[in-house]
């Protein structure tokens, strides 16, 4: 568990740290109500320190991934309880080739999944 910590903090710095840089080198180029990183911005007092957004860096992990197992479970049910739904999008799917150059576009054309 330790190594876990230490791990998650390591990238979290390095996250940010880069995250800084981009921030420093778009600074000269944006006016600050631009500025798409306003929290990490050293110019208002009011915002998260570094300390901070490390702190939060799990929760926005955590956040995003139990919305995302949650969707997919949610989907994953309401497919395995309408066998003709799961059918039809099954049929749907097969029509798109595996080597397909354009596999997002392809998928997002299927007027089942609208």
């Amino acid at each position: 568990m330790q190594q876990a910590r230490h791990r998650l903090i390591r990238v979290g710095l390095k996250l940010i740290d880069e995250r800084k840089s981009i921030i420093n080198i778009e600074e000269a180029q944006l006016r600050w109500d631009d500025k798409p990183d306003y929290l990490l911005s050293p110019v208002e007092p009011d915002l998260l320190s570094v300390l901070e957004v490390l702190c939060q860096i799990s929760t926005f992990l955590a956040a995003g991934y139990e919305t995302s197992s949650s969707a997919l479970t949610w989907c994953l049910y309401a497919l395995a309880t309408a066998p003709q739904c799961q059918n039809r999008l099954r049929d749907a799917i097969r029509t798109i080739t595996s080597n397909s150059p354009t596999l997002d576009d392809d998928i997002f054309k299927l007027e089942y999944l609208d």
